[in-house]
């Protein structure tokens, strides 16, 4: 599922329009960061965002990054996901959508699967509380790691 930006080159003007529509300050930091984020094509974590960062600005800190990461999830640029033990990713994917989790590499894969915003709500989940969103994660073993699996099988 493509977001718009996954892969591209994000351009200087779309970043600047992004921070200032959430009505933020248009920082070098944050447009770096934010533009690592958005080009990015795997849900990356904190630190490898601020690996990327740092080879075009090598005075940018963790706690730098971790903080802006925080404020675009705080004004609803991004999102945070907790999908592999306990390791925090960053999804620039505004619209819902769900997941697919390889249970071997950890990869997260971006999918929509017809229906699922139709299908209701158990009562006794509602009977918990007002239900803000629904996001379905898929956990299994990506092609990529099936394929290594099956190589790895018929040498050994």
């Amino acid at each position: 599922m493509a977001n718009g930006w996954c892969g591209l080159e994000v351009k200087i003007e779309d970043l600047k329009a992004i921070c200032q529509g959430a009505g933020l300050r248009a920082t070098h930091q944050r447009l770096e960061i934010l533009g690592e984020v958005l080009k990015a094509d795997d849900h990356p974590s904190a630190e490898s965002i601020h690996a990327r960062v740092r080879k075009r600005m090598p005075t940018v800190s963790l706690d730098t990054v971790y903080r802006t990461l925080a404020t675009f999830e705080a004004f609803g640029i991004i999102s945070r996901l907790h999908i592999c033990s306990g390791r925090i990713s960053y999804d620039p994917v505004r619209k819902r959508h769900d997941h697919f989790v390889c249970v071997e590499c950890k990869r997260v894969f971006d999918c929509q699967i017809p229906g699922i915003d139709e299908l209701p709500i158990p009562a006794e989940v509602t009977a918990w509380g007002e239900i803000a969103s629904v996001q379905l994660e898929l956990r299994g073993i990506c092609k990529e790691c099936l394929r290594r699996r099956r190589k790895e099988n018929a040498c050994g």
